[in-house]
């Protein structure tokens, strides 16, 4: 990794803990949701309020000496969230790995299954979420999430800031905002 990319990606991981401090309210009762969302879900168990879940978390601190990550949470409804994961295998490859998608959350448990929105990726991930501790593993026979080479996001994510974040930027510089964002969306932005 070049001096000017190690520069780009810590750039990021600043940008994505400083951008998610704007918002000072901690209650976003506003956002538009549509029955084609996939973000209703309906459950009996008591689950976690997703207010209390939303923030930014991360593990490691020096990619030079060893993985990093952060996870942005963005709570949608009572039983939903959209999240955004970004981790670095750190030095010496650098590989990285970046994920948008939409947790169904039953209690403490979140879950994200990406053959909801693409038959292409087989990525099953379960965010368990312990005050202010989010433990991501990984299901070991749907583990294909299109990370670079033995990029991992399976650790213990530690909040750095519970204000629901307005945003996050992803690895190529765009600015995507949470308001009205859903999986579909992200997945056509470009088109």
């Amino acid at each position: 990794m070049t001096t000017q990319s190690f520069l780009i990606f810590s750039a990021l991981i600043i940008t994505l803990t400083m951008g998610s401090c704007n918002n000072s309210d901690n209650t976003n009762n506003n956002i538009p949701v549509t029955a084609t969302d996939e973000t209703i879900i309906t459950q009996k168990a008591e689950p976690t309020s997703t207010a209390n879940i939303g923030g930014t978390y991360s593990f490691g601190n020096d990619v030079e000496k060893g993985a990093v990550g952060s996870i942005i949470i963005y709570p949608v409804t009572e039983y939903s969230a959209l999240f955004f994961l970004d981790v670095c295998r750190g030095a010496p490859s650098y590989n990285t790995g970046q994920l948008f998608g939409n947790l169904s959350i039953q209690g403490n448990i979140g879950t994200y299954d990406s053959k909801k929105y693409s038959e292409d990726i087989n990525c099953l991930l379960k965010f368990e979420f312990n005050s202010d501790i989010i433990k991501v593993s990984l299901d070991k026979e749907h583990n294909d999430c299109s990370f670079g080479h033995a990029v991992n996001a399976e650790n213990s994510y530690t909040r750095l800031e519970d204000t629901i974040p307005e945003f996050f930027v992803e690895g190529q510089g765009d600015t995507i905002y949470f308001e009205g964002l859903t999986v579909e969306k992200y997945n056509h932005r470009f088109d």
